[in-house]
């Protein structure tokens, strides 16, 4: 899911370069989440019984604990989620995609401010459990779900397939747009994005 890690890397030489200047509150932006996956070029990393790891089930207070790298990866970063009002997790697709988010709850209305043309919501509905039992799901543990559960604005953007051509500047864009209605960054930064 590369486009979001370089998407990523420019806001960061933007911000270095001075292209962006944060007018107001802080912000913390964590790429290479999962590390041992990027270095190995693959999305998942498999445990030695041969079983797909999956960082994005972890995001949980009490999910399987493995001596995996993702278990403790996770474990490290859910004070910074659990301390952020404002969470932006950005993804891509293995498959043919139109970009889209995924929001919830509160989120739902900031998400519709981004010029992200597609929001799902209430996804974990597909399956016939209620809400008491989604933290126990297989869906349960992604980033965006536990910022939530943490009154923070949590939305996770999918900017199309893995080799979508626009998929970098689409990410790139939502960010900057994200930025700009938490008010990290100038109104100036607004703007449509190439979906």
């Amino acid at each position: 899911e590369i486009s979001g890690i370089n998407a990523c890397s420019r806001i960061i030489d933007d911000m270095i370069s001075r292209v962006l200047l944060i007018s107001f509150w802080e912000l913390l932006v964590v790429s290479w989440v999962n590390e041992v996956a990027i270095k190995n070029n693959v999305r998942w990393i498999k445990s030695n019984d041969g079983s797909v790891l999956d960082m994005n089930r972890f995001f949980r207070p009490n999910p399987p604990k493995t001596d995996w790298y993702e278990y403790e990866r996770s474990r490290k970063l859910m004070p910074i989620i659990e301390s952020a009002d404002y969470l932006l997790d950005l993804h891509s697709t293995s498959w043919p995609s139109e970009p889209y988010a995924f929001a919830e709850n509160e989120s739902i209305g900031f998400a519709e401010k981004l010029w992200i043309w597609h929001i799902v919501s209430w996804w974990w509905q597909i399956q016939s459990w209620d809400w008491s039992e989604m933290i126990d799901s297989p869906l349960a543990g992604d980033i965006e779900s536990y910022a939530t559960a943490h009154w923070a604005i949590g939305i996770t953007f999918e900017s199309g397939n893995h080799d979508a051509p626009d998929g970098e500047e689409n990410a790139y864009q939502v960010a900057l747009n994200f930025m700009t209605q938490a008010w990290i960054l100038n109104q100036s930064h607004y703007k449509k994005t190439n979906q």
